[in-house]
């Protein structure tokens, strides 16, 4: 029943989420379960044909360094 972790997911019209924040147990840090969770979440919007953006700053940074595999997800925030 303990929370690990958890990604906020904010609808901001058009079929584009905001990714607001995430977060991970200080007991779970640093053994990649952020990262699992950002695989989770891009699995997730591919399944419901969403866009993302990313106001929360780890997964605007993974987003970012991940582009290349995750372009499909990616909001034009230009548009």
């Amino acid at each position: 029943g303990e929370v690990i972790a958890e990604a906020v997911l904010v609808p901001t019209g058009s079929g584009i989420v905001d990714i607001a924040s995430t977060y991970v147990h200080p007991a779970h840090r640093g053994q990649g379960v952020a990262g699992q969770m950002m695989l989770a979440v891009v699995a997730h919007l591919r399944d419901q044909g969403l866009k993302a953006t990313a106001s929360c700053p780890y997964a605007g940074s993974w987003l970012k360094h991940n582009a290349s595999q995750y372009a499909d997800i990616l909001a034009n925030t230009a548009e």
